[in-house]
């Protein structure tokens, strides 16, 4: 580390020491370590003799400050560096003008010229006046477009009647999150081939709530490099982030290239071995929900197997009962008038132990008009847990509820709660030996490699089961009996 960013991260550092962590939590305040700084700014290859920085959510100016001393540094340094940063909270705003001063400082000791402007406000609404409503490719009251943006942008959900969504709306953008409404943002500010550099959460790169954020990334950027923390903790250790994170570079443009660089880094001091990835591995050409794969060495290149789900005869839907929506239905204790109730704690060994009557979860649902759309009939289902422990093997868990071993059920149908997927024919139960050969099927090595590759959370979405591939009807039914027979 220069000497120059030393004294930028110990500024950022004492920042984060002094700072309220309840209040630091509640704006999503999470700060760059200088050596992720200086990853993001390495990415960089503009050489274009005006450098024209934006920093959005800019906190004390350490992203800004990696990218000056970068351009600085350069064999054929540009003549002139420009710098628009905005921060919404006024105390990191003073921060951020000292790192300004000291940047303007270290430019000109290799004769650049240098200026900037910290704009304490929220750049969402700064963006909104300062794009022409019309034509939301262009900035109308910008003296000079950014040609490089740098960002490590907040990380919040935002409802769809805050005002976040609203002014994302005006600009044609739909998100459900902060980051990547500054990341869409950020991409309509850029000039043509402008770059962006951003650290974000991987959760972009999968589910439905971002398929409109993933559509609009791609129509308007092509994705150059995709860098992964294989550490969950180890990136903002001191914020206790615990999201997977994604470096990623784009250039504005609408053709993708033939390969993305792609690295997977261990810890924040490590170098980034990159290899280039075919772009149609990356997403592939045929996938309409566009999500991002991100493989590795220890990977396999894809499912050997590649039927759709829907080519099965088969579905996958989210449990129907949410227990404090139906908590007047909900008994510890099943009798003569409940139907089962599964929750996740009743899934072990690959298939379904019920009741639990020392769990602290009901395990019956009464069964009467009120819930009959939240009972499905008694059947051979396939349960996947929708969110599981960072420390398990394996990201995808599945298990069989076998319907006879549920005879009283048969009347009153079964209830799945809503945090397992449960897969289905037509809102029915399916034959056994399928339902065990499926179970095997996502239980296995080759689909969790799969799986990570698109999926760096927790999260097992309805969606994201949809999306993988399977064997055929017939090779799952070979798979089942054979399942059985093991374990017979």
């Amino acid at each position: 580390m220069t000497e120059f960013l030393c004294g930028i991260e110990e500024r950022r550092r004492q920042v984060s020491l002094s700072l309220d962590p309840v209040r630091q939590a509640e704006r999503s305040q999470f700060f760059t370590p200088v050596s992720v700084a200086q990853h993001m700014a390495s990415l960089l290859s503009s050489a274009e003799p005006h450098a024209s920085l934006l920093d959005a959510g800019a906190g004390v100016g350490i992203l800004f400050a990696a990218v000056v001393e970068a351009l600085c540094l350069r064999c054929a340094p540009p003549k002139r560096i420009t710098i628009l940063a905005c921060e919404a909270d006024p105390i990191l705003c003073n921060f951020a003008r000292q790192t300004l001063e000291d940047c303007c400082r270290l430019a000109e000791t290799f004769g650049i010229a240098c200026t900037g402007e910290i704009i304490c406000g929220d750049f969402l609404s700064l963006a909104a006046r300062l794009i022409q409503p019309n034509l939301l490719d262009c900035s109308k009251s910008l003296e000079i477009r950014p040609n490089i943006a740098i960002l490590n942008p907040p990380y919040r959900k935002i409802t769809s009647n805050s005002q976040e969504r609203q002014t994302l709306r005006r600009l044609g953008i739909e998100t459900t999150n902060l980051y990547t409404g500054f990341v869409a943002t950020a991409l309509r500010l850029l000039v043509p081939c402008g770059e962006l550099v951003a650290i974000t959460p991987r959760s972009f790169c999968n589910g439905s709530y971002f398929r409109s954020f993933r559509e609009d990334l791609l129509q308007r950027a092509a994705l150059t490099h995709l860098h992964l923390f294989q550490s969950r903790t180890d990136t903002f250790r001191e914020s206790a982030v615990l999201q997977e994170t994604l470096i990623f570079r784009t250039q504005t443009a609408t053709v993708q290239p033939d390969q993305v660089a792609v690295a997977h880094l261990k810890d924040l001091t490590s170098r980034a071995e990159s290899r280039g990835v075919d772009f149609s591995q990356i997403v592939k050409p045929d996938d309409i929900q566009r999500y991002f794969h991100i493989p590795d060495e220890t990977a396999g290149k894809g499912l050997k197997f590649q039927m759709p789900l829907c080519e099965i005869g088969l579905q996958v839907s989210t449990g129907r009962v949410v227990d404090f929506r139906a908590a007047e239905f909900l008994r510890a204790c099943p009798d003569f008038t409940t139907a089962p109730l599964i929750y996740p704690i009743h899934c072990q060994e690959a298939t379904v132990c019920w009741p639990k009557l020392e769990a602290k979860k009901p395990n019956g649902l009464v069964a009467n008009a009120a819930t009959k759309n939240l009972r499905v009939p008694n059947g051979n289902y396939v349960l996947v847990k929708r969110f599981s422990a960072k420390e398990q093997k394996r990201r995808i868990m599945a298990f069989v509820y076998e319907s006879a071993r549920f005879p009283k059920a048969d009347k009153a149908g079964v209830g799945f709660e809503n945090h397992l997927n449960y897969f289905h024919k037509n809102g029915d139960g399916m034959q056994l030996a399928l339902a065990y050969g499926l179970a095997a099927y996502l239980n296995s090595e080759e689909v969790d490699y799969y799986f990570r590759q698109f999926s760096g959370h927790t999260q097992v979405n309805a969606t994201d089961l949809k999306n993988l591939y399977y064997p055929s009807y017939d090779e799952l039914i070979v798979m089942g009996q054979r399942q059985r027979d093991d374990s017979a």
